[in-house]
């Protein structure tokens, strides 16, 4: 098996469960001007993963591996595994530098935390069609995932990764070998990769709630661990400059898919819902009935 194709099948094991039995709908909190902006425009924005909100993004995932990777090495006897885990142990920070960005979906329509955090007020929760996106994410370079919680399941999702090179590394390596050092380099190149893939999915388990999905554009694979993503666009926010991509949901031509249009919390919430309504049908979207937010919340 090539290093491609053991890359390649690790993360297709670790990556295929958690893309099942997706929600029919699923949901993207936003701003009015977001909401103006997504309809106009026919896109969803992939904010480069080190501008989110969540300033925890890969530490949990990162100091699962490298805690995974000191207890395998505690216990190893091949010197030559243990050379695999040293070397993957120094070059784990640099996952950091991988440049992924990501959209952020949630189950939840109508979620306190969220409008908090992303719409506090005149906000909107947009309910898509969950196969009209997967439509949308066509080439290798997309992963659409729900994110892991469980500290359990992150725990096996990792030791899975980890477990899966080391078995085959063993299989063709004897601490004796001319051939380690060569070995050792390819294993670490795909761990890091398989790694980098998963990272953006484990989260604390006190996001819980969220029952977030991600839609996330990998700058990482076998052949370059860190390459070159799309044209980075750029949009200003209160901290400053937000690098992001661009995910289009429809051709010019096509009408826009959207099941639900949820209004957040605001001081003229019938004004909103009539202005709401109107914007929608001038946009040539008339099969959806913008509903109220029932989270009893005042941000304003």
């Amino acid at each position: 098996m090539s290093e491609s194709e053991l890359y390649w099948t690790l993360t297709r094991e670790v990556i295929e469960p958690l893309k099942q039995n997706p929600p029919e709908v699923l949901f993207h909190y936003t701003s009015q001007e977001g909401l103006k902006g997504i309809v106009q425009s026919k896109t969803l924005w992939a904010t480069n993963i080190h501008y989110l909100n969540d300033s925890s993004e890969y530490t949990f995932a990162l100091d699962l591996a490298r805690q995974l990777l000191m207890e395998r090495e505690k216990s190893e006897k091949s010197t030559a595994v243990k050379q695999l885990f040293e070397r993957l142990l120094g070059k784990l920070e640099r996952i950091r530098t991988a440049n992924d960005y990501v959209i952020s979906l949630t189950e939840e329509p109508d979620l306190l935390s969220q409008w908090r955090a992303y719409a506090p007020v005149r906000g909107y929760s947009i309910g898509f069609p969950t196969e009209s996106i997967q439509e949308k994410l066509v080439t290798p370079d997309f992963i659409f995932c729900r994110c892991v919680y469980n500290p359990e399941s992150q725990r096996e999702l990792m030791a899975h990764i980890l477990d899966g090179y080391v078995t085959y590394f063993r299989r063709v390596v004897q601490d004796d070998s001319p051939s380690v050092e060569s070995e050792v380099v390819g294993k670490t190149l795909g761990m890091f990769a398989t790694i980098t893939r998963v990272a953006p999915l484990i989260k604390h388990e006190s996001f819980s709630e969220e029952k977030e999905w991600r839609i996330i554009k990998t700058t990482v694979n076998i052949d370059a661990p860190i390459r070159k993503s799309d044209p980075v666009l750029f949009r200003t926010s209160n901290a400053g400059l937000i690098p992001y991509n661009e995910l289009r949901l429809a051709a010019k031509d096509e009408q826009l898919k959207i099941r639900r249009l949820i209004l957040g919390p605001t001081p003229e919430p019938d004004r909103a819902l009539r202005a709401a309504e109107d914007f929608l049908i001038s946009s040539g979207i008339r099969n959806v009935k913008p509903e109220k937010s029932r989270t009893p919340y005042r941000g304003w």
